[in-house]
C-alpha cells in the first residue's frame, strides 16, 4: 500500500520506504547502510527497485529527451546499485536517439538538493525581473 492510499504506485514498489519494509528495516537510511556494507539481499532489492523506477523514467526520457537524469534522496546514496537497475531499463526501453547522450547520475548536493532547488525556484520566479517589476508597478487608483 502506498502512502497515497493506492496500490502499485512506483513509490509503493521502489521507494526507500518500500525497500525498508521489504527488508525489515526501519527506514531508507537503514537500507542504504545495508547496501553500503554489501548485504546481498539489500543490493538485489535496490537494483530491482531501480529497474522499477527505470520503467517510468524510460517513458519520461522518450517523451522529454533530457540531457541528464539527476537522482537525489536516500536511495541515490546507494550509488551504482540503484543506478544500475535504472540504466538497464532506461537504455533498453527508451528511443535510441533519446539515450545517445543521456547521463544518469546521482546529485552531488545530497541532502541539500531540495534547498538548492527551492532557491532556484525563488530566484527564477519570485525574484525574476518580471515579478519585481510587477511588484514595483503603481497600482491603479493608488
Amino acid at each position: 500500500m502506498c502512502t497515497c492510499g493506492s496500490r502499485g504506485c512506483v513509490a509503493s514498489l521502489a521507494s526507500g520506504r518500500a525497500l525498508a519494509a521489504d527488508l525489515g528495516q526501519e527506514s531508507s537510511l537503514d537500507v542504504v547502510r545495508l547496501v553500503q556494507t554489501g548485504d546481498p539481499a539489500a543490493i538485489a532489492r535496490t537494483q530491482e527497485a531501480g529497474r522499477t523506477l527505470g520503467v517510468v523514467l524510460a517513458t519520461a526520457v522518450s517523451l522529454l529527451n533530457p540531457a541528464a537524469l539527476v537522482l537525489a534522496g536516500d536511495m541515490a546514496e546507494t550509488r551504482e546499485h540503484y543506478l544500475t537497475g535504472i540504466r538497464e531499463v532506461v537504455y533498453r526501453r527508451s528511443l535510441p536517439y533519446t539515450t545517445r547522450n543521456l547521463e544518469i547520475v546521482t546529485s552531488s548536493l545530497g541532502g541539500r538538493a531540495g534547498i538548492a532547488g527551492m532557491a532556484v525556484i525563488v530566484m527564477e520566479h519570485v525574484l525574476s525581473a518580471a515579478a519585481v517589476d510587477a511588484a514595483l508597478r503603481p497600482k491603479p487608483g493608488a
